[in-house]
């Protein structure tokens, strides 16, 4: 990943460099951009995109850097990517780590790029596993924490484009109302499965499960796939729950996934917490839940 970045940062340092006729090329076109009153923006996943699509509207053109089918959490920047950046407005940042060794090379290059803090002041999901302390970056899989990531968005945007406020405000509320009308839905379609268990091959719903008063179980930890005594111990306690479903997300290999559902004689049933349209894929996972805990009990 260093040779990488240090490639990268090369071809970036080469451009800025190379003379005032491309850095006045890139002037231009940010000019362009400005003059058209459309500025580019990046984000690291899709669900970051249709949250500020919602809000700045015609007003912006979201780049995605970790495009869809892509996991995120080792995810390295191409070299056109971090070109494509060295000439965008802003990057919203929403807790990925590899956005921190993103926001340093570019700091150091001072180059000037306005890296956004979309999840600040949210209430963080925070783990001890083996003595380390982790936090769960998938922020966006809370309703609850959508409104803060939606709040800093339009806040953002005002600051970088002052004269469309009002513009902003108003499809911020017509956003946040939609996300009221979901949340009360999620409500009424998992109410009663409350303290129920849930099992997943990566633990990225977690927030969703605190939002609703469930438990997600994990098969994989950190990256790591589970000893055959982990394995084992987490097929007892999925006979234990009486599951029947093992939910895992298509960037991860289904074969794990597979075989753990076939080891408690259950399915696999594919959620995405990439998925771009954030408050349709929230009641997505809320009906497959359901599905799973509604299912008749199996006779042992």
């Amino acid at each position: 990943m260093k040779t990488m970045f240090y490639s990268i940062t090369c071809c970036i340092l080469f451009i800025i460099a190379s003379g005032c006729s491309d850095s006045t090329k890139l002037e231009s076109k940010a000019h362009k951009l400005s003059t058209n009153e459309q500025m580019t923006v990046f984000v690291t996943v899709p669900p970051q995109k249709s949250i500020i699509q919602a809000i700045a509207g015609k007003y912006v053109h979201i780049e995605v850097m970790v495009s869809p089918g892509k996991e995120p959490h080792d995810y390295q920047p191409t070299p056109k990517q971090m070109l494509a950046l060295y000439s965008a407005k802003a990057y919203f940042e929403i807790g990925i780590p590899f956005e921190k060794t993103l926001v340093a090379k570019f700091k150091k290059m001072n180059i000037k790029v306005n890296f956004i803090d979309m999840h600040k002041n949210t209430k963080q999901l925070v783990y001890d596993i083996n003595g380390k302390t982790t936090i769960d970056p998938h922020i966006w899989m809370s309703p609850i924490q959508l409104k803060t990531l939606c709040f800093n968005t339009l806040n953002a945007l005002i600051k970088l484009m002052p004269q469309h406020k009002v513009y902003f405000e108003n499809n911020y509320k017509v956003y946040i109302e939609k996300l009221d009308k979901t949340h009360k839905e999620l409500k009424v379609l998992l109410k009663p499965f409350k303290g129920n268990t849930f099992f997943v091959f990566h633990p990225a719903f977690g927030y969703f499960a605190r939002d609703f008063g469930l438990n997600q179980e994990a098969v994989e930890i950190e990256g790591k796939e589970p000893t055959p005594k982990e394995f084992f111990n987490l097929i007892s306690k999925a006979k234990r729950n009486d599951i029947k479903v093992i939910f895992v997300e298509p960037q991860f290999s289904q074969k794990s996934a597979q075989a753990f559902a076939e080891a408690i004689h259950g399915s696999v049933i594919s959620i995405n917490p990439l998925s771009e349209n954030i408050l349709d894929n929230f009641l997505y996972i809320a009906k497959e839940l359901k599905s799973s805990f509604s299912s008749p009990k199996r006779n042992n």
